[in-house]
């Protein structure tokens, strides 16, 4: 069986997050706080990056859930940094869903280095864990 999630996540022209929509779900950031610029970033910098709250539709009748984005740096070897930004979906029945993207900063490019989340299945969640190369 196949498993297919699509969403979409809207930011302004100064990269400001604004929210995000998937099937049956559309969020909109509450609160902001910008992270350090990638040229000053070091190992031990950690912070809230934005909240949202997500609604069924945008419509925006009743509140479904919440999702709090925060980040982490931490070195990685002598020349590189790890930037982890974690993810973490609240739904109105108490499920927490977790999902952390990891990305390689070095002085001259940012590359991913993998994906790990919850997914909420008919049944339970499932771990999905996505390593690039």
């Amino acid at each position: 069986m196949p498993l297919v999630v699509s969403a979409d996540t809207f930011f302004d022209t100064g990269y400001k997050p604004l929210g995000s929509s998937a099937p049956g779900s559309y969020c909109v950031v509450t609160s902001y706080t910008a992270p350090p610029a990638v040229a000053v970033a070091v190992a031990g910098a950690q912070g809230n990056w934005y909240a949202q709250d997500c609604y069924a539709s945008s419509a925006k009748g009743t509140r479904a859930g919440t999702v709090t984005v925060t980040y982490a740096v931490e070195a990685e070897t002598a020349t590189t940094l790890l930037l982890k930004v974690t993810s973490t979906a609240r739904v109105s029945n108490g499920t927490t869903l977790p999902a952390t993207s990891n990305y390689r900063v070095t002085a001259g490019a940012i590359t991913r280095v993998s994906d790990t989340t919850n997914v909420s299945v008919s049944g339970g969640s499932v771990n999905l864990a996505i390593t690039y190369q």
